[in-house]
């Protein structure tokens, strides 16, 4: 892990449908282009814990999932109506805009990779592959988060606003935050720098828009990958943290079952951070399959 920003990384910004995303190249001057995307109430910093190791495989860029940074938006985020499909397209064009045609590998982590999965079904002649790592299928929201959605079916929505205000500046709290969504919280808080990222990766943290954060809940709270892979054929590795207190692993065969295309590794030691619980075989396997 550097110190943020490096060398050789551009920062930019691209728009789509009125919402401003900023991403991150890594450039490795390849000709492939890898697409990260974290996940719901997490920030571009997130990927810091290993994208150097992924620099031999292409161009890295990190982007952001759409709403998750301090940018105006516009108010239809914030309505009803607002739905998955719309949030997936609107990414889906802010991808396309940013890589100009080019063709992409997408990686995403939890909702990040529920919507590398709904990019590529929507625009599959973007997307050369996909890896997916604990992405959630379908609400209601279970789990460690479902004390969150109570709240806002209850209408108590400063509830969560005001936990995730806490979490952006009590540094023991972003220490909970992440060793509460791993498979075991003692050996999380043991992994070499993890601490130490952590504190690194909650100043990033804080841009976020607290309203911006509980609005894509509802959302995640009400949405459904599963239509959108009828007939699906873009290659997809799946990520499987087999003790995820987030996620119930059952989705992750559901997912899994509506496609040839999709396959699945099981990671026995992990909850939903695979990438930090089991590092060596997540780099090995991930790596291996973008360049297969």
């Amino acid at each position: 892990m550097s110190n943020y920003p490096q060398k050789n990384i551009t920062i930019e910004q691209v728009q789509a449908q009125g919402y401003t995303f900023t991403f991150e190249n890594h450039k490795q001057y390849s000709d492939r282009y890898i697409v990260f995307l974290h996940g719901w109430c997490a920030v571009r910093y997130f990927w810091y814990y290993i994208i150097e190791e992924f620099y031999e495989s292409g161009n890295c860029i990190l982007f952001d999932l759409i709403g998750h940074n301090n940018k105006p938006i516009p108010k239809t985020f914030f309505s009803s109506n607002a739905n998955l499909e719309t949030f997936l397209k609107v990414q889906a064009e802010a991808i396309g805009a940013a890589l100009q045609g080019k063709k992409v590998t997408l990686v995403g982590h939890s909702a990040g990779g529920l919507a590398a999965l709904g990019v590529a079904a929507l625009a599959p002649d973007m997307v050369e592959k996909v890896v997916t790592i604990c992405p959630p299928a379908y609400g209601p929201i279970k789990g460690l988060l479902y004390p969150a959605k109570v709240v806002n079916d209850l209408k108590l929505d400063f509830i969560n606003f005001t936990t995730l205000e806490l979490v952006k500046f009590i540094p023991n709290l972003i220490f909970t935050w992440f060793s509460k969504g791993s498979g075991n919280e003692k050996e999380f808080l043991s992994i070499p720098n993890i601490k130490l990222f952590l504190q690194q990766y909650q100043k990033r943290f804080r841009v976020l828009n607290v309203k911006t954060i509980n609005q894509y809940l509802k959302v995640l709270d009400k949405s459904d990958i599963l239509p959108f892979l009828d007939n699906y054929k873009v290659p997809t590795l799946l990520i499987a943290g087999e003790n995820d207190p987030l996620v119930s692993p059952k989705q992750f065969l559901e997912i899994g079952s509506k496609s040839d295309s999709i396959q699945i590794e099981h990671f026995y030691n992990s909850g939903h951070i695979p990438m930090m619980e089991e590092r060596d075989k997540f780099l090995y396997t991930v790596k291996n399959f973008i360049k297969e």
